[in-house]
């Protein structure tokens, strides 16, 4: 009863791989169940549970699966598994990526401490993609818990990834909202496998080498393999076009005041301090016109990463239908990279006359400064304290150990395991800058011991005292695990049969348990602190079910319905911090006539807030590096302060009132492989997602300034009435509720939040007009609502002329819309085709011709063109600056693969090109600016910064 079935399986064994740069066009591993070749018969069937269900022996019904697959992945020519999957349209942003740190909201960002991958599948954040390995959970890494590295599995090691892009909670649990990823080891073999690939950009080089051995025997086997991966660093001035904040062309800020030598405010503006000047400096000496410099300066685009992975998988029969199984994962991610200095964009520095270096000491009046006037001054402090450098790692190991077994019943199985892993990340920030609370004790020049900081120096070394440098310099270091402790259980089997086939059911349940901790050292003049550990954790219970019914196959086919296949699934689940959860699913698969199938589902998702999120402890604190311009500030705020920077102060950290998200989603499409045109395969799914609840802090992700000006987000926002006429509170309240910050205490009964948890407060912010102007609340909630649709699209024709193998196809997803409220009372806002949110459309498509031993492969990248909104660009730029070009590059491949024997045999050599023709990304005059962004020139949230990249690899099978 499994004919039509088995059709439909071997026909969708191409997909995604043949557009992602295989090296065999035809190797392809099955995205669906696969039986033996050419045997159909029940007791030589081999059947491979694959993503998207939980029963032996059927499709996933209902949904769509894509797969990577096979040679696509170990013959790849990319440097790594993450720069695999953004060839993927679905996966819209990798979140944070190697080029962002995170902590901003476009496209689901992430605090991404370690300038992790993780894929993001639809664009609503990466933690709405579960991710697995070999069908199970491993722990996540991040300061929120919620980052999967693509590149844990070692590429050499991957038989495929599938991707689910559907709600699969009912099948999965938590995190399944906009679908599954799941990373599939390659099965134990016999042999060996060494691969090598070094990769070239301008002023950049990267390079990889893995070995894999494997063995097996009369009743298992076993594999193991290794890959490091070692990425230069790409200074952000190897890349001046894209790493520009010089917007003086587009009507904004010109390069930064902040340098070294520094520039003194004078009443016609800045005046440059002299190269060379150290402690005689007269205000008759300042230059016409001030000392400029990129805030980029002395820092990296790509931070340099060096990683090392290592699995094993094995596989033992124990007796007849009782076989032991598991695997195990190691893996370490090291990076370092040169940050913006925050005391690049913190401010100027007021400086007293009592400073012995102040030049009103060494001469008289000048340049329209009254000595013995304080002068203001600003300075760049990378000389003197070095750079703002990140070095930390990520770390993960996971094992895992089951049993599978016949059950006494017909034809059903049994599968239960154990799995215990933990995540860490440690990240230390030297900060390349002032320990700020400091710095006014040693510019006033009469701090005992401590000499006085000379900020008229250019900061070569022996400008300033070491003591003074060693005072005012600051570090911090941060450190979170996760740790998970889970047990599994399921079963699967027919329950009998109807005319359209077996009646089949899946049951089981799960049990884990997580822990979180995170906590933070720091060093500032001397006095190491080390910070509260905010350790919590949680108990979850699931049980869950599937059934699949057969309404019509091949015994009972009949005009119009071919075969008619529906699928049910629920899993409930139990929290022990915030509730449970109930989630069904949906699915039919409907084949009209022969070769077209037509597939449906809905379902119900949810995601558990991540313990940090859910922790008040975590990552809690006040927040103060966002100096604003308050000339920015909308005039109906009533802002009665002279114009100039000034600083609101946040609040920040997790919420122990959180609840879950949740989410309905639909799915329809079809697929078409006519017979009459062999080798025509196409294509087509929507898909619909409605996302409530969702987890985010608007107030800061939109910064201060856009904070304050957006009437929506005015719930978070309290204005300090010395500041704004317009703030709803007294005085005294406001001052209440610093004081309440500061004591940890609750928070006055006018803030829309009970209390302040046990929050770590740094130094006090002083209330007044001449103090924090505002307290913004940043804290995570479910506030957010996101309703999206779109179209994903696949089609390819394989055939043969002139006795060449030819390969034309394309994927493609097409947003219908991606509306999105980042708060209550917020306007509903379609965000396609805008910054920071998803592209209408994105393609890639592939033309392959092989030759036999020889595969040559060219591929189109196309991205169409979009809009940025006038919030993020120079205001006083022009109007057409407010659209971004589409973008479109090529890439190119070789493939080399003798028929041979000897040593020849099983040699695969590939050289490609990456970007052919080195195209520069449009141009995006993202002048967000903020303490640690200083704005630049195109969107490092979707392209790459390295323009063309060539690489070789070389990989030989024994």
């Amino acid at each position: 009863m499994q004919g039509s079935n088995h059709y439909r399986t071997l026909r969708s064994q191409r997909r995604l791989s043949l557009l992602l740069g295989s090296a065999s066009a035809v190797s392809i591993i099955a995205l669906t169940p696969v039986y033996a070749q050419d045997d159909e018969s029940d007791e030589n069937r081999d059947v491979v549970t694959v993503t998207g269900t939980r029963i032996q022996g059927i499709d996933p019904v209902g949904s769509e699966v894509l797969t990577v697959g096979g040679d696509d992945i170990a013959k790849s020519r990319y440097s790594s598994t993450a720069d695999l999957l953004r060839k993927v349209p679905q996966v819209l942003s990798f979140g944070g990526n190697e080029g962002r740190a995170g902590g901003a909201g476009f496209q689901g960002d992430v605090v991404n401490v370690s300038y992790a991958n993780s894929p993001n599948l639809r664009g609503l954040g990466t933690a709405a993609t579960l991710s697995l390995v070999n069908g199970h959970r491993t722990p996540a890494v991040g300061p929120n818990s919620d980052i999967f590295e693509p590149d844990t599995v070692p590429s050499i090691a991957l038989s495929q990834i599938q991707i689910v892009a559907d709600g699969a909670s009912a099948i999965y649990g938590s995190d399944a909202v906009t679908g599954v990823m799941n990373y599939i080891m390659r099965e134990p073999f016999d042999g060996a496998q060494v691969s090598g690939r070094v990769g070239f950009a301008d002023d950049h080089m990267d390079w990889k080498a893995a070995v894999m051995l494997g063995k097996t025997w009369d009743t298992g086997g076993i594999m193991v393999a290794y890959e490091h991966i070692d990425r230069e660093a790409l200074a952000a001035s190897d890349r001046p076009k894209l790493y520009n904040d010089d917007f003086s062309e587009y009507g904004g800020d010109g390069l930064s005041l902040a340098t070294a030598p520094g520039n003194i405010l004078t009443p016609s503006g800045y005046m440059g301090i002299p190269a060379g000047s150290s402690t005689t400096l007269t205000l008759s000496d300042l230059l016409a016109s001030p000392n400029t410099q990129s805030r980029w300066t002395n820092t990296d685009a790509l931070p340099a990463i060096d990683s090392n992975s290592f699995v094993a998988k094995f596989n033992q029969e124990l007796a007849p239908g009782f076989e032991l199984y598991g695997d195990g994962i190691f893996y370490r991610r090291n990076i370092t990279i040169r940050q913006t200095p925050y005391d690049t964009l913190a401010g100027p520095l007021v400086v007293p006359v009592t400073n012995p270096y102040h030049p009103c000491n060494n001469g008289g009046s000048a340049n329209g400064i009254t000595c013995p006037d304080p002068v203001t001054v600003q300075y760049n402090f990378f000389g003197d304290l070095g750079p703002h450098l990140r070095d930390g790692y990520e770390q993960t190991w996971n094992g895992t150990a089951g049993f599978r077994f016949d059950l006494p019943m017909p034809d059903w199985t049994g599968d239960v395991y154990f799995s215990y892993g933990k995540a860490k990340n440690s990240v230390r920030t030297d900060d390349g800058g002032t320990a700020r609370g400091t710095l006014p004790n040693v510019l006033a020049g009469d701090f005992g011991a401590i000499p006085a900081f000379n900020p008229f120096c250019d900061g070569t070394p022996g400008c300033n005292d070491q003591a003074t440098l060693d005072y005012l310099d600051s570090w911090s270091t941060t450190n979170y695990w996760f740790k998970r402790k889970m047990v599994s259980g399921s079963f699967t089997g027919p329950l009998f049969s109807i005319t359209g086939g077996d009646v089949r059911l899946a049951i089981g349940g799960e049990h884990y348990r997580d822990r979180f901790d995170s906590f933070n050292i720091s060093g500032a003049s001397q006095v190491v602190t080390e910070g509260v550990h905010s350790l919590n954790g949680r108990n979850v219970s699931a049980a869950f079910g599937e059934l699949y019914v057969p309404l019509v196959g091949d015994a009972n086919s009949m005009p119009g319905i071919v075969s008619l296949e529906l699928t049910a699934a629920g899993r409930y689940e139990n929290y022990s911090d915030f509730g449970d959860s109930l989630n069904p699913k949906f699915g039919v698969n409907w084949e009209p006539f022969e070769d077209f199938v037509i597939h449906a589902s809905f379902g119900k998702s949810f995601r558990a807030p991540v313990l940090s999120s859910n922790n008040p402890n975590a990552q809690a604190g006040t927040y103060t590096r966002f100096p604003i311009d308050t000339m920015l500030i909308d005039p109906s705020l009533g802002y009665m302060g002279a114009p100039g920077f000034t600083t609101p102060t946040y609040i920040i950290g997790g919420n122990g009132t959180l609840g879950p998200e949740k989410a309905k989603t639909y799915s329809a499409g079809f697929e078409w492989t006519p017979s009459d045109v062999d080798g025509l395969t196409l294509s087509m799914n929507y898909y619909r997602i409605d996302y409530t609840g969702k987890i985010d802090y608007p107030a800061f992700n939109v910064g201060p300034l856009a904070a304050l000006n957006t009437p929506s987000l005015s719930p978070f926002v309290f204005l300090n009435p010395g500041a704004f006429s317009t703030s709803t509170l007294s005085q005294a309240e406001f001052d209440a509720l610093i004081d309440a910050l500061n004591n940890g205490t609750a928070q006055p009964a006018f803030s829309p939040y009970d209390t302040v948890d046990r929050l770590t407060i740094g130094p006090a912010p002083s209330p007044g007009p001449g103090g924090t102007i505002a307290i913004i609340d940043a804290r995570r909630n479910n506030i957010g609502v996101v309703k999206t649709s779109g179209l994903d699209f696949t089609a390819y024709y394989n055939f043969a002329a002139q006795n060449i193998d030819w390969t034309v196809g394309a994927v493609a997803t097409y947003v219908l819309k991606y509306d999105e409220a980042i708060a209550p009372g917020a306007p509903i806002e379609d965000r396609v085709n805008y910054f920071g949110g998803p592209l209408k459309f994105a393609a890639r498509g592939e033309v392959t011709a092989d030759l036999g031993e020889v595969q040559t492969s060219l591929y189109l990248n196309f991205a169409n063109a979009y809009h940025i909104e006038r919030r993020f660009i120079p205001a006083a730029a022009p109007d057409e600056y407010l659209d971004i070009d589409a973008f479109a590059t090529l890439d190119f491949s070789i493939t080399y693969s003798p028929d041979a024997t000897g040593l020849l045999n099983g040699l695969d050599m590939t050289f490609s090109v990456e970007n052919v023709f080195d195209s520069d990304p449009p141009l995006v005059l993202n002048a967000t600016g903020g303490a640690n962004f200083p704005g630049l020139q195109y969107d490092n949230s979707r392209n790459s910064p390295l323009g063309r990249v060539l690489s070789i690899q070389i990989s030989k099978a024994f």
